[in-house]
């Protein structure tokens, strides 16, 4: 089942109990001693097979690359037993391709489950066949294949209609209006808006000035631009897909090469939109580009959108919608912080009903 959902959706943990959870006389969970219970657990070493030991390539790449405190197995999980996102599964899959001379294709990175998934491909590499494994091999496309890098009249007229179009829309259906632009330093920068709408991206790029809009770079997900006629207007939109597990570390690898080349990009940090008009917590990507690029994260609010086209509102409302941008985030915050910060603003302007 996990492999037909999307990484936000899948567990990422089980736990099994030998005996009743604790619970009130009148029959709830006490939540506060199953965590209690579970953080004792957590503490103890792990025992492993002692069959599967240091001789082990795999095991011992595994547990060297991941730092596991013991031997891993087999039967473990990437997601579950060792707890793996999509990103760091990811990054796991490209360092085990680079260490035992591999090159797995989209399908095969995709459908592998447990550690012993991977036993096959080693093998591959042993009788040297494993030099492209799966039914058809990546083909990575450069940032300026994916998205218009601005040389052509085209692609400038294009994006400078759309934008007009956009903002029109925006300023008669929405009433739209955006307070903060002072707040925008020097690029490169991460304009990072909370999530809780289609309308969100239509909404910030029709409203930002034209001299960010022709430059600016954005990240959507596959699942939407993937479908007619938007997969035709990626390319001059300077849309840079993700939202999969192949497209994951390609999309951060473009993303940090726009922010090298000194452009503006917009990032969701949430990755999906909120199930309600409450942010949710944001996924690494954000904090990883910051810190490797530099580039100032500023983070923008998106006021009353989530009562058009979200998922607690999915129909198209005239609603009035406002964008404010605030002071770019702290340059010395780490990868953690950085989310964390982002979050708290967020969660501070949040609607309460």
């Amino acid at each position: 089942l996990a492999r037909a959902l999307p990484s936000y959706q899948r567990v990422t943990r089980v736990l099994l109990s030998g005996e009743p959870l604790p619970r009130t006389r009148l029959g709830k969970l006490r939540r506060w001693e199953i965590a209690a219970r579970l953080e004792r657990e957590n503490q103890a070493p792990v025992e492993s097979d002692t069959a599967e030991t240091d001789t082990d390539e795999l095991l011992e790449f595994t547990r060297a690359w991941l730092k596991l405190p013991h031997t891993p197995r087999d039967s473990d999980s990437l997601e579950i037993d060792l707890g793996l996102d999509s990103l760091s599964r990811l990054e796991f899959l490209s360092a085990f391709e680079r260490r035992f001379g591999l090159s797995l294709s989209e399908s095969a990175a995709a459908t592998a489950v447990s550690l012993g998934d991977l036993r096959p491909w080693l093998e591959r590499a042993a009788d040297g066949s494993g030099e492209s494994v799966g039914s058809k091999p990546r083909t990575i496309k450069s940032l300026d294949q994916i998205a218009d890098p601005g040389r052509g009249l085209f692609g400038r007229a294009l994006r400078a209609f759309g934008w007009l179009v956009l903002r029109v829309f925006s300023r008669v259906l929405f009433r739209a209006e955006i307070q903060g632009l002072e707040n925008l330093p020097d690029p490169p920068y991460i304009l990072a808006p909370n999530h809780v709408s289609y309308l969100d991206w239509v909404v910030l790029y029709g409203m930002l000035p034209r001299r960010i809009a022709r430059e600016v770079y954005s990240v959507g997900v596959t699942d939407i631009l993937d479908r007619f006629p938007l997969s035709a207007l990626c390319y001059h939109g300077r849309v840079i897909k993700t939202g999969t597990l192949a497209t994951t570390a390609l999309s951060l690898e473009r993303s940090q090469l726009v922010l090298e080349r000194g452009k503006p990009l917009i990032m969701f940090p949430e990755g999906k939109r909120s199930l309600d008009s409450r942010t949710d917590t944001p996924k690494r990507g954000l904090g990883l580009l910051a810190v490797r690029t530099g580039a100032a994260v500023v983070p923008v609010y998106i006021h009353g959108a989530w009562r058009s086209m979200s998922r607690a509102h999915p129909a198209l409302r005239p609603v009035k919608i406002s964008l404010e941008v605030m002071p770019p985030l702290d340059a010395a915050l780490s990868e953690r912080d950085l989310g964390r910060h982002w979050h708290t603003l967020m969660q501070e302007r949040d609607p309460l009903d």
